[in-house]
């Protein structure tokens, strides 16, 4: 197992997974511990373990057959983007294009 932490020294969180009430998590060895998403990436491409990343910036590894999604059924589920405004009504041309912009941008990595 590859573990992932964002500040070395600090305690890495362990395999997390979901469970009817929440998600909860199981402390594994591991072989490495890094603290960076690009080396978790490639520790996980090198052979060095289990990675538990983002689907979406995994998908291109495991469509090229560089990784393997083991546990699809563990996947959790995807995260929610919102954006805040103060007042819809007198929201700028640009406020709004930016909107349009990230929706565009982000909606291949909704599914």
């Amino acid at each position: 197992m590859v573990h992932y932490t964002r500040n070395f020294g600090s305690r890495h969180e362990g395999w997390q997974y979901p469970a009817a009430d929440g998600f909860h998590s199981l402390m594994l060895p591991g072989a490495i511990v890094v603290n960076s998403v690009p080396a978790y990436h490639d520790a996980g491409l090198a052979g060095l373990g289990l990675i538990q990343g983002g689907y979406s910036s995994l998908l291109p590894y495991i469509k090229r057959g560089e990784l393997v999604d083991i546990l699809p059924h563990l996947r959790p589920q995807p995260l929610t983007a919102s954006f805040i405004v103060a007042h819809r009504r007198s929201l700028s041309k640009r406020v709004r294009a930016f909107m349009d912009w990230m929706e565009e941008t982000l909606r291949p990595y909704s599914d």
